[in-house]
């Protein structure tokens, strides 16, 4: 089950897909749209389910991924950072979006470098101040 603090990033990086105009289509996770609105578990990328996935008008896709202090350097986020960040569907390449508490931020900058992501242009980082993140 996915930690408070978990739920909370995963909620600020809902609210940026939104702002980056896609609507999110598929959510792993407690939290729910307007209305009390249900989605769907997201469908496997190749070796894992995302935590979110949004579609916008021209059919790109955003996908989002919450990731805690404790989650960082184990062998499933590598792998998750790895088939997202180079996922495309029709040619296009998939906007990665990683919420990460602000503590971890250099930490997560660590390991793109060692997954040799760091130049990918499609991974934004939301960095998200520990003080404001519950638990």
């Amino acid at each position: 089950m996915a930690s408070n603090q978990h739920q909370f990033i995963l909620g600020l990086i809902n609210r940026k897909i939104f702002e980056y105009g896609f609507s999110i289509v598929f959510l792993d996770g407690k939290v729910s749209g307007a209305f009390h609105q249900k989605f769907k578990f997201p469908p496997s990328i190749l070796r894992h389910r995302p935590d979110v996935i949004g579609i916008n008008e021209n059919g790109y896709i955003c996908i989002g991924e919450a990731k805690t202090k404790n989650d960082l350097f184990n062998k499933r986020t590598k792998e998750e950072f790895l088939d997202f960040s180079n996922y495309e569907i029709n040619g296009k390449s998939c906007l990665l979006i990683i919420g990460i508490p602000s503590s971890s931020y250099n930490d997560l900058n660590i390991l793109l470098n060692k997954l040799e992501l760091h130049n990918n242009s499609n991974i934004e980082i939301l960095s998200i101040p520990d003080e404001i993140i519950n638990e």
